[in-house]
């Protein structure tokens, strides 16, 4: 690995992968498509661990902004997260404000070519594939939907982060792609 996939940090994670029971992923898969036409929910069978091994994405939950303080590490099947306000972001987490959430992992697209990919957001986030960043809006407040383009091949693994980070409020953090042949899956 190079460029921004420091060693320690993946081999961190990954460690964290190892551990993790097959519990229950505290998100429950969208079926609504985006209200953009084109654009749906990221599947889920296209996300593998940081490791390739297992399905889903590790997600971790960290108290404040600066991703020091893990409190929650966990696997999910996609990154579609919702909260009201008041609530944790997770039923594992008692987190209601000034928190940060990072999704690792891998993405498998089913097609080759260039897609653009969506985050509906209430708060800052920041998505990096491979050694790019797609959307970097991690400073910016408030619910946005940004936009970024990657060139992915297909049934090739690219490792992929998203860091999100919350105030206060109601909570979303929702990854949307719009698939080179339109098809969305």
């Amino acid at each position: 690995m190079s460029g921004r996939w420091k060693t320690a940090t993946v081999l961190g994670w990954c460690a964290a992968v190892a551990v993790l029971a097959a519990a229950g992923d505290g998100q429950t898969p969208a079926t609504m498509p985006s209200t953009r036409p084109g654009f749906v929910v990221v599947p889920a069978e296209v996300f593998k661990d940081p490791n390739g091994e297992k399905a889903g994405l590790l997600m971790g939950i960290f108290d404040g902004q600066d991703f020091q303080n893990r409190v929650v590490n966990k696997m999910v099947p996609l990154l579609n997260m919702a909260a009201k306000d008041g609530d944790a972001a997770d039923p594992d987490s008692t987190l209601t404000s000034d928190y940060g959430i990072k999704w690792m992992g891998q993405i498998v697209p089913p097609v080759s070519g260039d897609y653009t990919l969506e985050i509906q957001s209430s708060g800052g986030v920041v998505m990096y594939a491979g050694d790019e960043t797609v959307i970097d809006a991690l400073n910016e407040k408030g619910p946005q939907d940004r936009h970024g383009v990657t060139h992915l091949e297909a049934g090739k693994a690219t490792m992929i982060e998203i860091d999100f980070l919350q105030v206060s409020g109601p909570a979303k953090c929702e990854l949307l792609w719009k698939t080179p042949d339109g098809a969305g899956k």
